[in-house]
């Protein structure tokens, strides 16, 4: 499967944070000072089945624009997939 760069950099950090005992929480949003992930990245990932809500009741929290009710700043609880661990080993 072919990844953007920001793709693969993500997926990397996940799994140097599982390997480390650390949950993935990931901040995302629109760019800036305030995120460190695209949200956009992190949702590809999401549909794709490389990540998965690590904590399904608790998908997603952040700071909400009050104007059009995007999220500006979000943090995302993940961990890899099955499907994600295929990848980073080659499998496929």
């Amino acid at each position: 499967m072919k990844l953007s760069e920001r793709q693969e950099n993500l997926i990397r950090q996940i799994v140097h944070w599982h390997r480390t005992g650390k949950a993935a929480l990931v901040e995302g949003g629109a760019g800036g000072l305030y995120s460190r992930y695209n949200t956009g990245t992190i949702e590809s990932l999401l549909k794709r089945g490389l990540i998965r809500y690590a904590n399904p009741e608790w998908q997603q929290r952040g700071w909400r624009s009050p104007v059009d009710g995007r999220f500006f700043y979000s943090t995302y609880e993940v961990e890899i997939a099955p499907a994600g661990w295929d990848h980073i080993y080659k499998v496929g």
